[in-house]
């Protein structure tokens, strides 16, 4: 068997034979030189460059470019999963490609748009590799510039290796090829999506200063949908020259000449396309004519090379959905200078003021959408499909592409091929006039932001017309839809109501989605706002209202995101499906406890990703989940938990999970689920024959003073009068003070949790300045000490407080009660724990821990808590049990597992684990009337007694310090299978 180094040695040496030939322009052609050499090239480095495996559209792994002289495209793409890694931009032997800066620019510009690591450029003669994170300069780059590798085809045999390396299919998509092809990437590295929305965000305020210096009496709303329109305009209007669909820089040549040329192009667009993108307005007023000219000039210049970085030709409706939706955060304002002189700037709009606002990851959306498109009913034969919140219409673009390829698989099963068009070898696609009626009958959005709406449509359109050429494309016109009944404007959780007919306006927007054809839909996707009970009210009061009113699953700090999911699910035909990308906490948290029921009541969970505690979002601490649900139903949940949207890519091996095992009954309950079949094994042992810890142990949380930069008391030196000294400095203050204050009020707290160990003993490290008594008539067996008391028994601690009483008469509502009840401004900001912070044996641990934070706290250390922030104490209940028995089993693996899919995720892999959580660890139910419970039971509390005591011996030379912690180490080995044998798990 020859190999592949032969191999290649052998198409070098066919094309060494004639290459006098090949090399003559006016003989060879490029589509010659792809089809005899460069396609044999790279399948000779394992790429299926004729689809040989027969996969879809989307998903075969190289796209071969059909020739046409007017396509600015590139010639190949290689995809990973349908992800594209790198094109290929081909020309004939007699093309001098290391010279030819038109050729390299253009290379480079393609890679550079889609944001791939590099790009190839090739005649076969010579094979070029660039760095396409560098952005295109031609007035300073030279053709070297960014070349990371170049190779003769005579040196194809002897350079294979490092060939391969760069560009083989068993390569590329690894973490090496990422790594090397990574390695050059320049420090200032400025993406392509960055890059493209810092010039939409130029353009929107260029144009807008423009429009209101010519109309000075226009308002925000049209100024914004103005210029939203323009540039959309533009935009397309480029795409389809780049694409060969028009002619070659004729917007640009327009504009040289004149507006009115301008126009009359737009009037021929609208006739050719018909998507009402270009339709004149009402009052026959083009938008260009309130631009001034030097301004519009300047913008379209700045749309082409070698001013423009892009490549519009790859442009697509991926990058520009991607861009967008980060663009449409913001809108123009009208404002005024200090000069009275009006401006534009941009601003976060007020819808977008307080929630996040995130990019789905394209795996995510392509996995959500073609498993909720799997899920289908095979009766299901014309889906409608919608997105309940739209954004920039990536997620129903990903639908149309699926809805492609399964149009074309299924034709292909019944022979139908005559019914497509064949673009190469292997490859099909529909006709044009199938993609169109895709769109328009079963495509559907709603979005409360008309210019998301907007965008969508234009994204939608944008993607009809991807991998169309003159050719493929009708003759006539109007050959685009007009989606306008499709995607539309309006609040998708708010109706109508006849008594508030203020609700369809700013900035409720109801809408009636009868009225507008929306009824039931067989799929309902998206990746709604998710925006906490605290912030909805900050936005909008009154929508706030509506919504809590109108939706079963809302239960105390619901999320918005739980409205959507309900309202999706409530539009679901009688085989309907939802697929949503939504935040993971719904899982386990006390207010996910109704949105858990109407999930398991009203829909079948079937898929469910969910990425734990690794974040999706750049820059953003969200964590959260892939769900697809059905309305029929099933048996079994396929559950994964992946660690970054780059495992679902590579087809992620979900676990089956039989639905009626591994739900809660009752169904509000937290779900707790398996991710293979080692953590199925632990959960059902730890379960098996076990009672909740909070039966054994009571869980409490502590102190909140709401003012720690008064109350907490660190660094502070005892004095021999009974009195402490210490610096204090207010929060945000940059000065400090010295005070001196009575010790008597003072209790020991722990301020560092790096002072909570497990097994260990908790030890103050600060102490907390307590201002109250024991007093047995309230309820939680303290009171406020008395102005007066304080004043005359704590004078120094008295002038203490009150040099701080502005601060501590400033703080939140409940603060402010807690004075008003107590009768003086020095109460703490809740009133929680005041009776038992100080109590002691309890066992001390870390609300937001990754494990081995459980110590035991044996003097009074007073602790508090806040959220997930700080730390919670266990009291011991009179069942039996020993507090050390507790420590034990909190510190097993398999109990931390269980908390880590109990409790909520944190940046770092830390799990919050509050009252709620650790009250529903499964402890060994143990009967201490049975001899070998009682003695298992005895022997774990002697381990860890003995663990707690090693800790305590001194080491102080590096032997001894290493054999403690060998013998710390072998203890805890003993202890682990003490548990292990218990459960099983042995």
């Amino acid at each position: 068997m020859k190999t592949i180094e032969n191999q290649l040695s052998q198409l070098a040496d066919s094309f060494r034979a004639g290459e006098q030939i090949y090399t003559d322009a006016s003989h060879y052609t490029e589509a010659e030189t792809r089809l005899e050499f460069i396609d044999k090239l790279f399948i000779l480095l394992g790429w299926d460059v004729n689809n040989n495996a027969l996969l879809y559209p989307s998903k075969r792994e190289v796209v071969v470019e059909r020739t046409n002289r007017n396509s600015q495209r590139p010639d190949y793409t290689f995809r990973i999963h349908g992800i594209p890694k790198f094109y290929v931009e081909a020309k004939k032997p007699s093309v001098k490609i290391d010279e030819d800066t038109s050729a390299i620019f253009q290379a480079r510009r393609y890679g550079y748009t889609d944001e791939h690591p590099i790009v190839v450029l090739t005649n076969f003669r010579l094979l070029l590799i660039y760095d396409a994170s560098v952005p295109v300069d031609e007035q300073c780059d030279r053709p070297e510039t960014g070349l990371l590798f170049k190779i003769k085809y005579t040196e194809l045999k002897n350079e294979y290796e490092t060939l391969s390396k760069y560009l083989s299919r068993a390569s590329v998509g690894t973490e090496e090829w990422e790594e090397l092809v990574s390695a050059h990437r320049p420090v200032q590295y400025l993406p392509a999506g960055t890059q493209f929305l810092q010039h939409l965000r130029q353009w929107r305020v260029e144009l807008g200063a423009s429009i209101l210096t010519n109309q000075p009496s226009i308002d925000e709303t049209s100024l914004n949908d103005l210029v939203q329109l323009i540039i959309n305009r533009f935009l397309f209007i480029r795409m389809c020259e780049d694409r060969g669909l028009e002619l070659k820089d004729e917007l640009r040549n327009r504009a040289s000449k004149d507006i009115v040329s301008v126009n009359a192009l737009f009037a021929q667009m609208d006739k050719r396309y018909n998507t009402g993108l270009f339709k004149q307005s009402p009052n026959n007023r083009s938008p260009l004519s309130m631009v001034g000219g030097n301004t519009l000039l300047d913008i379209i210049d700045r749309l082409y090379a070698p001013t423009s970085p892009f490549s519009y030709a790859v442009l697509d409706a991926e990058f520009l959905g991607r861009v967008y939706e980060q663009s449409l955060v913001e809108g123009l304002r009208i404002g005024q200078s200090e000069s009275g002189v009006p401006t534009v700037t941009l601003q976060k709009k007020s819808q977008y003021l307080h929630r996040d606002v995130v990019t789905t990851p394209q795996p995510l959306v392509d996995a959500v959408v073609e498993q909720a498109l799997n899920e289908l009913d095979d009766s299901v034969v014309c889906p409608k499909i919608l997105d309940f919140a739209i954004g920039s219409g990536r997620f129903l673009v990903t639908v149309y592409r699926k809805l492609v390829d399964l149009a074309v698989t299924s034709k292909l099963a019944s022979n139908n091929e005559s019914s497509l068009v064949k673009r190469a070898p292997n490859d099909y696609t529909l006709p044009f006039t199938d993609k169109v009626k895709i769109a328009r009958r079963q495509l559907f959005g709603i979005d409360i932001d008309f210019n998301a709406v907007e965008v969508a449509k234009f994204s939608i359109l944008v993607a009809l017309l991807e991998d169309e050429t003159l050719e493929t494309l009708p003759t006539g016109k109007g050959i685009l839809p007009d989606i306008g009944n499709n995607i539309i404007h309006g609040n998708s959780l708010v109706r109508p109501s006849l008594e508030h007919p203020d609700w369809v306006d700013d900035p409720i927007y109801a809408i009636d989605l009868i009225g507008a054809g929306f009824n039931d839909f067989d799929v309902v996707l998206g990746n709604p706002p998710y925006v906490s009970t605290e912030d909805m009210r900050k936005i909008n009061q009154n929508e706030f209202t509506i919504i809590e009113s109108s939706y079963s699953s809302l239960l105390r700090q619901w999320d918005k995101y739980f409205a959507f999911v309900e309202f999706g699910i409530t539009k679901l035909t009688k085989h309907g499906v939802i697929g949503v990308v939504i935040p993971n906490k719904w899982m386990t948290v006390v207010s996910g406890a109704l949105f858990r029921q109407l999930l398991a009541s009203n829909v079948h969970v079937i898929w469910l990703q969910n990425f734990t505690y690794h974040p999706v979002f750049e820059e953003k601490q969200i964590y959260v989940c892939g769900l697809v649900a059905s309305k029929d139903k099933k048996s079994k949940i396929m559950y994964a938990e992946p660690t970054s949207v780059d495992e679902i890519s590579t087809v992620t091996p979900m676990y089956p999970l039989e639905r009626d095992d591994w739900l809660p009954s009752p169904s509000s309950e937290p779900w707790v689920l398996p991710a293979n079949a080692r953590q199925e094994a632990i959960l059902r042992a730890i379960r098996q024959n076990s009672i909740k810890l909070s039966e054994i142990v009571e869980p409490k949380n502590g102190l909140q003073t709401s003012a720690n930069d008064v109350f907490l008391i660190k660094n502070a030196t005892k004095n021999n009068d009974g009195t402490v000294t210490f610096s204090a400095r207010l929060r945000g203050s940059k000065r400090s003070s010295v005070w001196t204050i009575e010790s008597d009020l003072l209790v020991p707290y722990l301020d560092d949790s790096k002072g909570v160990q497990s097994f260990q003993y908790v030890e103050s490290d600060s102490y907390l300045l307590f201002p109250y008594c024991d007093d047995p008539s309230r309820p939680s067996g303290k009171s406020l000490i008395s102005e007066q008391t304080i004043k005359k028994q704590y004078p120094l601690t008295y002038q203490y407080l009150v040099a701080y009483r502005e601060r501590l008469l400033k703080r939140d509502k409940g603060a402010q009660r807690q004075m008003k009840d107590g009768g003086a401004f020095y109460a703490y900001g809740r009133g929680q724990a005041l009776g038992y912070a100080t109590q002691h044996p309890k066992i001390f641990y870390s609300v937001n821990q990754r494990g081995d934070k459980y110590g035991l706290d044996s003097q009074g250390i007073a602790f508090q808590s806040g959220g997930t922030a700080g730390e919670v104490a266990l009291f011991p209940r009179d069942t039996g049990y020993d507090l050390d028995f507790v420590l034990g089993l909190l510190a097993q693996p398999e109990i931390e597992l269980f908390l880590r899919k109990r409790g909520s995720p944190f940046r770092g892999g830390f799990f919050a684990r509050g009252t709620d959580v650790i009250s529903s660890v499964p402890v060994p139910k143990l009967d201490f009337n049975i001899q070998n419970d009682q003695a298992f039971h005895d022997e774990v509390v002697s381990h860890v007694q003995a663990i707690r005591n090693i800790g305590l011996s001194l080491a102080t030379g590096q032997r001894q310090i290493e054999m403690k912690e060998r013998r710390m180490n072998q203890r805890k080995e003993i202890l682990a299978n003490l548990f292990q044998n218990r459960w099983g798990l042995v």
